[in-house]
């Protein structure tokens, strides 16, 4: 059984990654700004003597070149972040660490003024010195309140010499890391990053029975009226899947998909959205109960005898981009495991991450599991995946029939 528990380690999902404390975490979103297009944001210098020769407009072009560099602005801010010992996530992950990762806070930067001034020194266009000046609104997002809670102002600039072509990948990189190190120290943002760590926790284990209209087992469920009860759910930067297991609004996930956040965002088939409550959750389970608004959206129901072994199973899920939503895999039951005391269904169904909390479907559409990881070494996927038996996740949320 030792290979399989090292096997598992490397699961694409592992067990309470979505906030490993009960600290704020944060993370850049979104960069854009607000420039006039048509103003001289860049003074150009040639020669020893540094001279003037023309002064560029911001064009959208400009604009769009800041979004293209988002992944270099995001590693800037997340290093200053860290680096005044804030929580801020990072890269080092692996393939499917975007789910494991979910930030309590998310930052938008608004670039409202930018100034360059550009010298270079020889005739090649080589050799070059420059300095850059940002001023940033960073818009602070709370993920459990769903909305803005603070819109802070800080400038940065940055100067170097000595620059080759490609000197605007660092002196507009410098600047905002300057912004971004001024906003670490602000006491406003401080005050947010202190509030969030004594406020949002994870819903503790549930202690007390609840009792939920769930669907007893009826007439089989086409597969295409059954992805109108799976959802993709979206908690910080982090997207997984979801299903409604009960007309009132209750909807089964991950807990890494759910998170510490205490809200998500969740999308339905038709493209409707709600904002669900994260109720119950479990970390060592990997179970989350997620309360949205009743619904006329059909629950599906729930098989409680175990899938055998050989038997055609079904999942469907959001896979790795929100744009693919409601996709049906099929595949068969490899085997049933017990991995360090918790049972598991293997299967080679084909899931990849976003697929995450989403139901394991038996022929007859009722849910028989939760997906919850799969092994891809290198990347590449081996038909591994394993699932949360339906039964223990309803066990271990203390979740019953109501009568």
């Amino acid at each position: 059984m030792r290979w399989l528990i090292a096997l598992v380690a490397l699961m694409w999902v592992a067990n309470g990654g979505a906030a490993a404390a009960a600290t704020a975490s944060v993370d850049l979103a979104k960069v854009g700004d607000s420039i006039t297009p048509g103003v001289a944001y860049l003074t150009w210098k040639e020669g020893y003597l540094c001279i003037p020769r023309r002064a560029p407009k911001w064009t959208a072009e400009d604009a769009r070149w800041l979004k293209d560099h988002s992944e270099v602005f995001r590693d800037a801010f997340r290093a200053e972040i860290a680096a005044a010992g804030l929580s801020a996530l990072g890269k080092g992950r692996d393939l499917f660490g975007s789910e494991n990762e979910t930030a309590q806070l998310l930052v938008g930067a608004m670039i409202n003024r930018m100034t360059a001034e550009v010298c270079v020194t020889n005739a090649g266009g080589v050799d070059v010195d420059g300095s850059v000046v940002m001023d940033i609104e960073w818009q602070i997002y709370s993920v459990a309140d769903a909305k803005i809670i603070a819109r802070i102002p800080t400038a940065g600039s940055f100067r170097q010499r000595g620059l080759g072509e490609d000197w605007s990948n660092v002196l507009a990189p410098g600047a905002f890391a300057a912004a971004a190190r001024s906003l670490a120290r602000d006491e406003e943002f401080l005050d947010i990053i202190r509030g969030v760590r004594t406020a949002t926790v994870a819903p503790s284990p549930p202690k007390s029975e609840l009792s939920l209209s769930l669907l007893r087992l009826g007439a089989p469920v086409p597969m295409k009226a059954a992805g109108r009860s799976v959802v993709s759910i979206f908690a910080g930067d982090g997207m997984g899947s979801g299903v409604l297991v009960s007309p009132d609004g209750y909807i089964l996930t991950n807990h890494h998909v759910a998170g510490d956040a205490g809200r998500v965002r969740v999308r339905w088939s038709d493209g409707s959205e709600s904002v669900g409550d994260v109720v119950r959750s479990d970390r060592k389970r990997d179970v989350a109960l997620v309360k949205v608004a009743p619904t006329t959206t059909p629950a599906l129901a729930i098989r409680h005898t175990e899938v055998d072994i050989g038997e055609t199973v079904f999942a469907i899920g959001t896979p790795l981009d929100k744009s693919l939503s409601g996709t049906l895999t099929r595949g068969v039951v490899s085997a049933r495991r017990i991995t360090e005391g918790q049972p598991f269904i293997q299967s080679d169904v084909a899931v990849t991450h976003g697929n995450s909390g989403g139901p394991l479907l038996d022929e007859k559409g009722a849910i028989v599991g939760l997906t919850v990881s799969g092994l891809a070494p290198e990347g590449a996927q081996i038909g591994l995946n394993f699932f949360i038996p339906i039964e223990d996740a309803l066990k271990v949320l203390v979740i019953s029939p109501a009568p």
